[in-house]
């Protein structure tokens, strides 16, 4: 195989880093709609998902959040919230 073939083939094999963003809920004051959804929002390349669940582990001074969204994945932050990896 010639390199500018395998640095094609490689280089959609690598993942492309998503953009995420996270959305903080409202308070009971501010919302009109039906559910509140009590955890926030997370926009992932501009599609807002609603946060189900929360998971927080905390060891030792290392602190972990997991994340799972209304479309089953889960996303892992370890510095509050400011960069997430989808697990």
């Amino acid at each position: 195989m010639s390199y500018p073939v395998w640095y094609t083939v490689r280089m959609n094999m690598i993942e492309k880093e998503k953009q995420v963003k996270f959305i903080p809920p409202v308070p009971e004051s501010g919302w009109i709609g039906q559910a509140k959804p009590t955890h926030g929002w997370l926009q992932v390349d501009g599609k807002i998902h609603c946060i189900t669940d929360i998971h927080n582990f905390d060891d030792f001074g290392v602190e972990q959040d997991t994340l799972t969204l209304d479309d089953g994945s889960e996303w892992i932050t370890q510095d509050g919230g400011s960069t997430f990896r989808e697990n």
